[in-house]
């Protein structure tokens, strides 16, 4: 299917499973040339979904969900992929929702992102399971609202590339930017900037073998026990190899902090205010 100039999409009336963007299948291709605006009011309604290897070309894409378990962008199976040319603007307001998610084997590429998440458990870029990624070419912009809401998070194996980052989060356990499991990695080839305000919400955290590796860093952190920068276990790496900087203002909130084998290597100047 092939839509060559705008297109604007809403599913209404609380219908639950109604997705606004959705291909599916080897072979199924959903291609928007124009500008897409897609709105979805249900539950476990995604903006734009791809699996069981469907493939969806996008160019300039404008999401809003509201429902539960209602992601933005999300890809789920290998050999699914979304590709996405223009600036990609995404805001999820339910819980469990997140605003860009790879999952089992899934693709997904975008120009630029502005990314807003305001449930529970709604991270704001998140890539899990072995063989998924998510890619920014250009900025990504991110901000999560929730309790338990990472920024950006790659675990079980996972693959997030960033070009430059600005990342905020405003609730509990809320880490900045986290890798988690084994073969999971983040990396961000430039500035990236990274605020967290709520407790025990970490900027920066790599854990359980999880890797991070950032060209230049700005971290802030504002809650209590929410360390700067953190690599925690045997096998977890945190890598800086330009300069870094690093202020906490809350209470038990190390500047950087390296436990159980973890690994931070600032590999350039390094500014830490507590």
């Amino acid at each position: 299917m092939e839509v060559g100039g705008s297109a604007s999409i809403r599913t209404e009336g609380g219908g639950n499973g109604a997705v606004g963007l959705y291909v599916r299948d080897a072979g199924s291709i959903l291609r928007v040339a124009g500008a897409a605006n897609v709105v979805t009011l249900g539950d476990f309604s995604q903006g734009a979904l791809a699996r069981l290897g469907g493939v969806l070309n996008l160019g300039v894409v404008d999401i809003t969900t509201s429902g539960q378990d209602a992601d933005g962008i999300v890809t789920w199976d290998a050999g699914s992929s979304i590709l996405i040319t223009g600036n990609a603007t995404v805001a999820t307001n339910g819980d469990d929702s997140a605003g860009v998610l790879s999952t089992t084997g899934g693709s997904i590429s975008l120009a630029s992102a502005e990314i807003t998440t305001s449930g529970l458990n709604a991270d704001g870029i998140a890539a899990t399971d072995a063989g998924s990624s998510v890619t920014v070419s250009g900025n990504a912009s991110v901000a999560t609202n929730g309790d338990s809401s990472a920024g950006v998070q790659a675990s079980n194996q996972g693959a997030i590339n960033l070009t430059t980052a600005d990342v905020t989060t405003s609730g509990l356990d809320s880490d900045g930017i986290a890798a988690t499991d084994a073969g999971s990695t983040v990396n961000i080839t430039g500035d990236a900037g990274v605020t967290t305000n709520g407790d025990s919400s970490a900027g920066v955290q790599a854990s359980n073998q999880g890797a991070i590796n950032l060209a230049a860093v700005d971290v802030t952190t504002n809650g209590v026990d929410s360390d700067g920068i953190a690599a925690s276990d045997a096998g977890s790496t945190v890598t800086v190899s330009g300069g870094a900087s690093v202020a906490t203002t809350g209470n038990d909130a190390s500047g950087a902090a390296s436990s159980n084998g973890g690994v931070i290597d600032f590999q350039n100047a390094l500014d830490i205010a507590t």
